[in-house]
């Protein structure tokens, strides 16, 4: 029951936007993530590290549901367009942290389970999803390379988004966390 809360919560971390308006915001993801880890924070220490910053994320996100003050194409040219590039670098340093230790999360209890194909897709599920966000976020800084980075910017994070969500499946089927 707990992984499928952070499987539902993980859904809704996909962008799906209709004229700016986030159709799956990331505030009710980050909600299902908080009640899945607090409720399994004993199990482990990666669980009980991530509701925290967990909680704070709802908050955070809630902004992410408005348009932005500053359009792309003003970017560049505006002074508060450096304030958005930290606080956007921080919140998604603080959501890989909670991917992370979610990851990890799995791989203990995967371990502990002598499951070692969940333990290893733990594992790499983790990398991959931490390099498709480098990878996005190269391409937002340069963008005058979009067209060579298309593939990557698009392919692998859909990739490492749907191997987060089997994860999570693969997790709650073989751990039967209730």
């Amino acid at each position: 029951m707990n992984y499928h809360k952070l499987l539902w919560g993980f859904i809704f971390f996909f962008d799906f936007r209709i004229s700016e308006f986030d159709i799956l915001p990331d505030f009710i993801g980050y909600i299902f993530f908080y009640q899945g880890l607090s409720a399994m924070k004993d199990t482990n220490p990666f669980f009980h590290k991530s509701r925290g910053p967990a909680l704070l994320m709802i908050f955070i996100a809630l902004f992410d549901m408005f348009p932005p003050l500053i359009s792309l194409s003003d970017f560049y040219n505006n002074p508060l367009s450096i304030w958005s590039l930290i606080f956007g670098l921080i919140t998604q340093l603080i959501h890989l942290f909670i991917i992370y230790n979610i990851c990890y999360g799995i791989r203990l209890e995967a371990k502990l389970a002598n499951l070692q194909d969940l333990k290893s897709s733990a594992r790499i599920t983790w990398y991959l999803y931490l390099i498709s966000n480098i990878i996005i976020y190269i391409h937002f800084l340069f963008t005058e390379l979009t067209p060579l980075l298309f593939i990557l910017v698009f392919v692998v994070p859909t990739i490492s988004f749907l191997m987060m969500l089997s994860l999570l499946k693969k997790a709650s089927d073989e751990l039967n966390q209730e």
